[in-house]
């Protein structure tokens, strides 16, 4: 099983993301996936210092509100 982290400001693009990862053209689509949508850096990063949630994959929004994907990775 997969952990993975998606992380943007914008509802359109995180159902985007999951669609195509749980597609059939995804190489991850046969594997098992426990997806967490996030839609600001700070809830990503409170679960990951409160719960130590720490994912397998995480894709970040490198630009938006607040501190950038990049600053956060």
């Amino acid at each position: 099983m997969y952990q993975i982290a998606i992380c943007d400001g914008e509802k359109a693009e995180l159902d985007r993301l999951e669609r195509m990862l749980r597609s059939g053209d995804s190489p991850l689509a046969e594997s098992a996936l426990l997806l967490r949508r996030f839609t600001d850096t700070e809830d990503l990063l409170w679960k990951a210092e409160n719960e130590h949630y720490r994912p397998d994959i995480l894709l970040m929004d490198i630009s938006g509100s607040g501190e950038s994907g990049i600053e956060t990775v």
